[in-house]
């Protein structure tokens, strides 16, 4: 058992090895410098100064150093030592928890501080034993699963960054699209007019009616009408029609942003009698009217291809000097 006494400065109840009785030694707690007693004396001492309390003092003494009847806590000691692991551990003597005596920690078999552990014998109760490279490891795993729950992260976002841009992509695509432009003739060599009721009709580029539609209604010297069976053929294939006002101003609406034909005609500037429809735009037109010819007549027109796109520039166009009758 060890030396039990209390320390003359501080009154701390001091554990010394038996080893040590006679040896001078420092308080953990004050520092006071002090002679270990002998066991007797110490007994006697501590017995005529505070009997229970010097019972108490062993029981939780003893608890701490491994004794499973105690009810004092088990406090736990982390040592992390190198491999190989060594023949003997030093517990080296530490100043206790403020609420502990000072022969914290004790090993099982009673030992005090300073005291060497060898190999093969238990280790004191509350001591833990670490592998150096067990703690590395755990730094290394931790760093790992870090890494990837940022990876992780980065590669959701970026994903999710991704169907927001395909959504907000089929979304524009569907949206429906405004367009405007202007029509004007060449009335004189320098003179540029609006070219009111001019026609201008939008079809989607591989969009075509299941047989070709009437020029009736859409020519520019017919009546202007909000919409008629042919109007409304063309809009439901997504293209639209629209005739020029007084300022030459026009304005389509159509399905979405796409690839459109456009068939524009004045309603002012009149070919020469000489200069006929280029065949290769008839045989295109035919696939959308069933007499294009009749439908511009002797106009001047142009059969263009355009990417339509929401906050584009207007389409602005001036058709040639208009020829005499």
């Amino acid at each position: 058992m060890p030396i039990r006494f209390r320390c003359k400065s501080c009154r701390q109840l001091l554990g010394i090895a038996t080893r040590k009785a006679g040896a001078e030694i420092s308080c953990p707690k004050c520092g006071t410098a002090q002679i270990v007693p002998q066991p007797g004396e110490a007994e006697a001492a501590t017995s005529a100064t505070q009997p229970s309390e010097a019972a108490s003092s062993a029981d939780s003494g003893g608890n701490l150093g491994g004794n499973s009847g105690g009810t004092a806590e088990s406090l736990s000691r982390i040592v992390v030592y190198d491999e190989p692991a060594p023949a003997a551990l030093e517990l080296r003597a530490t100043a206790p928890p403020s609420d502990q005596p000072a022969s914290w920690p004790l090993d099982s078999a009673g030992g005090a501080p300073g005291q060497a552990l060898a190999p093969g014998q238990p280790l004191p109760s509350g001591m833990i034993l670490f592998r150096r490279s067990t703690l590395y490891l755990q730094a290394a795993l931790l760093a790992a699963v870090a890494a990837a729950a940022f990876g992780a992260g980065f590669v959701i976002g970026r994903g999710e960054m991704r169907y927001r841009a395909a959504a907000e992509g089929a979304q524009a695509a569907v949206q429906r699209v405004v367009v405007r432009g202007k029509l004007s003739y060449r009335a004189a060599a320098l003179e540029i007019r609006p070219d009111a009721n001019a026609v201008v009709i939008a079809f989607p580029v591989g969009q075509y009616p299941p047989k070709p539609l009437s020029a009736d209604g859409l020519r520019p010297r017919d009546p202007i009408v909000d919409t008629n069976r042919t109007i409304d053929a063309i809009r439901k294939l997504g293209g639209d029609y629209a005739r020029a006002d007084a300022a030459g101003d026009f304005t389509l609406d159509v399905a979405g942003q796409g690839r459109y034909h456009l068939l524009m005609i004045s309603a002012h500037a009149m070919r020469d009698p000489n200069t006929l429809i280029d065949e290769a735009d008839l045989e295109s037109l035919r696939r959308c009217f069933h007499l294009p010819d009749e439908l511009i007549g002797r106009y001047h027109y142009l059969w263009e291809t355009h990417t339509l796109q929401i906050g584009m520039n207007p389409i602005e166009r001036v058709f040639g000097h208009a020829a005499g009758p």
